[in-house]
């Protein structure tokens, strides 16, 4: 595959910076209509639990190299569905308020909500295309080192594997992905903490 002009894949806190893509409409109709009245109905914890939820959700694949490895469009800016998702996350983090309380309208009825409500249908869409695509846009010869990564990745994490078998995988691991997914810092020190964390519990004769 030939390496971009520019980065692919996006760091943990990084912004995108290419032209918004044109809202595609996809979940118009009645069956859309109904489930916006019902969204009307939303209070504003209710508003602000939907947005956490999606957050979670969407830092799940900053968080896990397993989901990172598996679904790599999640984090590749190129793709037009990902850079809306980031941008509709962008905008909601941006308008939401610093409390529930002193509202006169309907969560839904104002620029949070609705910016809250279009980050889910965003990340929505880019995730059934993430899922869709998998790793599909890699060659086969990538393919093949993106499974080797996530054989190895088992292995790093494996608290029946040696120190030493746990940190060869991490380093054969880091490798494996090298030009092909950017794993984020967050992600790293997860992993490696976690394998610290192991290793002196060995050391010490006790548990993790």
């Amino acid at each position: 595959m030939k390496e971009p002009e520019s980065p692919r894949f996006l760091a943990s806190g990084q912004w995108v910076d290419q032209d918004e893509p044109e809202p595609e409409g996809m979940l118009s109709g009645l069956g859309h209509r109904r489930d916006r009245r019902a969204r009307t109905q939303r209070s504003w914890e209710e508003m602000f639990a939907l947005h956490d939820e999606i957050l979670h959700r969407w830092s799940e694949y900053e968080l896990d190299l397993a989901k990172l490895i598996d679904y790599p469009m999640m984090t590749d800016v190129r793709e037009a569905s990902t850079v809306a998702m980031i941008r509709a996350m962008r905008l909601a983090d941006r308008l939401r308020p610093d409390s529930a309380t002193g509202h006169r309208l309907h969560a839904a009825d104002t620029e949070y909500g609705q910016a809250v409500e279009a980050f889910e249908e965003a990340f929505l869409l880019a995730e059934a295309e993430a899922k869709r695509v998998k790793r599909g846009h890699f060659s086969e010869q990538e393919q093949h080192r993106l499974r080797t990564a996530r054989q190895l990745l088992s292995v790093a994490a494996d608290e029946s594997s040696s120190p030493s078998e746990r940190q060869s995988a991490y380093q054969q691991l880091r490798r494996a992905v090298d030009g092909l997914v950017a794993i984020p810092d967050r992600a790293l020190a997860a992993l490696e903490a976690r394998s610290e964390l192991r290793r002196h519990a060995e050391e010490t004769g006790g548990k993790p």
